[in-house]
């Protein structure tokens, strides 16, 4: 009884010295422990078709892999596509099966806005740098620069601004796009994209490229009226995703592409399994850390 009585005094007693002491104070998180961790995006698309700014280039199934990461602005990323059915050759005259066509490289820093207005501290210019690495031939590889200016305020709106140093084709890309949740774990998206090019860009849509399309215009051939500076096309995507946690999401999406000039239509009916309008669906599988 006696070292019971004895235990609760000094309790008692360490309790009033520590209430005088003040309270107890944790140590500061030092600037290692108060740095972000780097978010990490894995993309992986199977689709029936590839649109490339809405022209079919690939008629069968092909898979786009992107990976982006990043950290206090600084972001860098690779994606490619593959040819799931042998559509194409490589380089040896083997055909391609499940194996990539072209990958690509980037790294960029992106800087948002800061202030009072909805619609200023929403702003984002983002400058990023790209290499392409066409598989098994050297001489299509290319380098691009890229700028962006968005804003999130209600409506994603994007325009990004392009030039490829290799072939000079100078593009404009603006996009408008919107997100909707339709339950806790269903969400709606969709987007479109309309296209400006430089007359390489435009005269791709010719059968041969954009030097064959240089050379009709030359001889006075209508195939090569699409060498020229304009608009280019429309490209909408809708799709749902199903998100099974708060890292990993799967849904079907669709896709459609219209030629919006009237010569780069006529070059795209031209194009072996390509129309004035066509479409893809997919798949995507999404991954976010």
């Amino acid at each position: 009884m006696l070292l019971i009585l004895l235990v609760v005094m000094s309790a008692i007693i360490a309790a009033n010295a520590l209430a005088e002491e003040g309270p107890l104070l944790l140590p500061e998180e030092t600037w290692l422990q108060k740095l972000e961790l780097p978010r990490i995006s894995l993309y992986d698309t199977v689709s029936n078709v590839y649109l490339s700014k809405g022209r079919r280039s690939l008629n069968g199934m092909v898979r786009v892999d992107s990976l982006y990461n990043e950290w206090y602005g600084v972001h860098a990323g690779v994606w490619s596509y593959s040819d799931l059915e042998g559509k194409t050759h490589r380089a040896d005259g083997h055909r391609r099966h499940g194996e990539p066509i072209e990958w690509d490289y980037y790294f960029g820093y992106g800087y948002r806005f800061g202030g009072d207005w909805p619609v200023v501290k929403s702003v984002k210019l983002t400058l990023r740098y790209n290499y392409y690495d066409e598989c098994g031939n050297p001489n299509g590889d290319a380098e691009d620069l890229r700028l962006f200016i968005s804003t999130n305020s209600y409506i994603h709106t994007e325009l990004q601004w392009r030039y490829t140093t290799k072939v000079d084709r100078n593009s404009f890309r603006f996009r408008l796009s919107k997100s909707f949740n339709l339950s806790p774990k269903w969400r709606l998206y969709n987007s479109a994209d309309v296209w400006f090019g430089s007359a390489k860009m435009n005269g791709v849509a010719c059968p041969g490229g954009w030097k064959r399309a240089r050379t009709y215009k030359r001889q006075g051939n209508p195939l090569g009226d699409s060498y020229k500076t304009g608009v280019h096309s429309l490209i909408y995507t809708i799709g749902v995703d199903y998100k099974f946690n708060e890292h990993c999401s799967l849904g079907p999406y669709l896709a459609a592409g219209w030629a919006l000039d009237h010569d780069v239509r006529e070059g795209w009916k031209e194009r072996v399994h390509c129309n004035t309008f066509n479409t893809s669906t997919g798949c995507v599988l999404k991954l976010r850390f």
